[in-house]
């Protein structure tokens, strides 16, 4: 079978460089094939995946403070669509989405923001290097901190959601009503 196909042209931001580029994008995924192996294989293997993906995730932290991809965050809007588009691809890449997306949690997690447990154990080694605990009232204003964070970072997702989900609409009503947008 013969399939023309023509990619379409993507604008994206290199995570490494910071530089824009164009990439063609022809909407396929690649899928691997399915090799059986042990039991014991099969948990070396996920460990090293995990290990291999939350470096990618530290990566990507470090491009996200340098202000590299912030506009690609994605919050639970994101995730729903990528998770339908993982069932759509069959259990394993669903059940990979979840391993991801657990992997990501994890991370996140250890993150030195002090409401996050990553800041709760910065606090610990601060108390210690200190000798003694912070004042009930430096606690609640470092945990307030932590909180103002997690609800900036929200808003930022859900705003990066709703206006890729805007454009979405605007393109798809600007070719119903035969406009080029």
């Amino acid at each position: 079978m013969h399939v023309t196909v023509t990619p379409a042209p993507e604008s994206v931001i290199d995570p490494q460089t910071g530089e824009k580029r164009t990439l063609g994008r022809i909407g396929m995924l690649a899928t691997e094939g399915f090799t059986p192996i042990s039991v014991g294989a099969a948990f070396g293997a996920a460990w090293d995946l995990t290990i291999e993906n939350g470096g990618r995730i530290f990566t990507a932290l470090g491009s996200l403070v340098r202000g590299v991809g912030v506009r690609d965050l994605g919050g639970p809007i994101a995730i729903a669509q990528v998770s339908v588009q993982a069932a759509r691809g069959g259990i394993e890449t669903l059940l990979l989405l979840v391993a991801l997306i657990s992997i990501n949690v994890a991370v996140f997690n250890l993150l030195p923001i002090p409401i996050l447990d990553g800041g709760q154990i910065v606090l610990n080694i601060l108390e210690t290097i200190k000798g003694s605990a912070f004042s009930t009232q430096t606690r609640e204003r470092i945990l307030k901190t932590g909180l103002v964070i997690i609800g900036l970072t929200f808003v930022l997702v859900m705003f990066n959601d709703i206006s890729r989900n805007m454009q979405n609409i605007v393109r798809l009503v600007g070719r119903l009503f035969g406009g080029s947008t």
